[in-house]
């Protein structure tokens, strides 16, 4: 008998693999698959970790911006009136 709590966990499996026996033919599913599943693996964990890494120093890089924002205008001030 089916437990249908494994039911719910092949749900999302069932989606993808739909989705790419209709669209292709052969073993392209298999390939198509395993690129779905590899993307969201390794796309999830890249933007986890670039999001940690970005709030690192968020406040050094606003306070760089800033400080570059207005050495730029000053110079910027600075030629227009010469």
């Amino acid at each position: 008998m089916l437990n249908p709590r494994s039911l719910n966990k092949t749900a999302s499996c069932d989606v993808a693999s739909n989705i790419c026996q209709a669209l292709l033919p052969g073993s392209t599913k298999v390939i198509a698959i395993l690129a779905i599943y590899h993307d969201l693996s390794v796309g999830l964990a890249c933007r986890g970790v670039g999001g940690l890494l970005g709030m690192a120093t968020p406040e050094a890089d606003k306070e760089k911006r800033e400080r570059e924002f207005s050495e730029l205008m000053d110079k910027q001030a600075q030629a227009g009136l010469h």
